[in-house]
């Protein structure tokens, strides 16, 4: 029934299923998920198993729209950030579907899928884990007042590049080890942003 509903007048829905075979066996699709909820997008098709339903759409024929993103904190106080995407077709006898994947994940979906994501809504998501280091590093920085350089005293390469001139300065406000107890005494580590 799901594949029937690709089928046309000159296909029949086992052309539909040979089509989606021969694509889904090479090793160039994306995969996202477990084997209860699995997302699979090959060259031409969106594919996502659940436990109970098979949801396919044919990318030429869908409008993807990302809807809301869930942030879950495990065991471990990490942060995982999912992104919700409504999957709708343009044909009539398919049923919308909605697909979930990290945000991690989500760059590798776009280079899989033809068509563009919409971002209507404007959900913002950390697409990387060095998407949020640097945000949260942002943060910290505007939090910090401004560091008052010295006139004898040169600025620094930045040390992510080695190149340009960093407008960051990282200063540490801990101790050295306390021998007694092998505990750090600290205020905070903290950065501060330079006026250059």
């Amino acid at each position: 029934k799901v594949l029937g509903a690709h089928a046309s007048h000159t296909h029949e829905w086992p052309s539909v299923s040979n089509a989606l075979a021969v694509e889904f066996m090479r090793v160039d699709k994306f995969v996202h998920g477990k084997s209860w909820g699995k997302i699979v997008v090959t060259d031409n098709w969106i594919v996502r198993c659940g436990l109970y339903v098979i949801s396919v759409a044919y990318q030429p024929d869908v409008h993807m729209s990302i809807q809301n993103t869930e942030e879950h904190v495990d065991v471990s106080h990490l942060t995982t950030q999912y992104i919700n995407i409504n999957v709708s077709s343009v044909n009539s006898a398919c049923s919308d579907f909605k697909i979930r994947l990290n945000a991690t994940d989500f760059s590798d979906l776009k280079t899989k899928v033809t068509g563009t994501i919409l971002n209507v809504r404007n959900v913002v998501f950390a697409q990387s884990l060095s998407d949020r280091f640097e945000e949260a590093f942002r943060e910290e920085v505007s939090s910090n007042g401004l560091y008052q350089s010295q006139a004898d005293r040169q600025a620094e390469e930045c040390i992510g590049c080695l190149y340009a001139i960093s407008d960051v300065k990282l200063s540490k406000l801990c101790e050295d080890r306390d021998v007694r107890d092998n505990r750090l005494r600290c205020s905070r580590t903290t950065s501060l942003g330079v006026p250059f």
